[in-house]
């Protein structure tokens, strides 16, 4: 499978983590410039599916990456909302997802169908999640997309989810791949599965 990986968007210093009105903010407008800057490289892509968080901020960031494969409300490949994928959960209320049901309205292009909770998030406590709670969802999702026939997809998501991902998860080839994801930046990454003996 030739995943492209897509992390961080707009995070800063004053970033309000704890504030109860920023649950699930919006892409900012710098965050939808960085996405915009994807646009390029996007369009020499082919993806047969995306992947997106449930978070209104990583959903925006794709939908702007690869706005050439929406038209209206009917996008041209797939668009996944998966909750595996999601930022580190807890503690921060914009990691808090909202309703799905509310998510739904502001992105109608999105498939939730995957998400099975639609009220408000049932996961999120007040407790950051841990490193090894995160990795074990980034092993849930690659066991996930294991089981699909699509060959080239897209996965929008969150830096903290994707070093867990390539530094805990999977067995990267070289340091880079492994490195933290900067905001906006997309990466291409080939994935093998190989069943271990025991």
């Amino acid at each position: 499978i030739n995943a492209e990986y897509m992390g961080g968007h707009d995070a800063s210093d004053s970033h309000p983590y704890f504030r109860p009105e920023m649950v699930d903010p919006p892409l900012t407008e710098l965050g939808r410039q960085q996405a915009a800057c994807l646009q390029a490289r996007a369009r020499k892509l082919n993806p047969e599916l995306i992947v997106v968080s449930p978070l209104s901020r990583a959903a925006k960031t794709a939908l702007v990456a690869f706005d050439h494969l929406v038209s209206g409300t009917s996008p041209s490949v797939p668009f996944v909302a998966r909750e595996e994928v999601r930022e580190q959960i807890g503690a921060h209320t914009c990691d808090k997802r909202r309703g799905i049901v509310e998510i739904k309205k502001d992105f109608p292009v999105i498939d939730f169908s995957g998400i099975e909770d639609d009220t408000d998030d049932t996961v999120w406590t007040k407790e950051r999640e841990t490193k090894l709670s995160m990795a074990q969802r980034s092993h849930a999702f690659l066991l996930w997309l294991r089981t699909r026939t699509e060959r080239e997809i897209v996965v929008a998501t969150h830096s903290s989810f994707l070093l867990a991902t390539m530094q805990v998860v999977l067995q990267c080839e070289d340091e880079d791949s492994a490195s933290w994801f900067q905001t906006g930046e997309m990466r291409s990454l080939e994935l093998t599965f190989e069943d271990r003996k025991a």
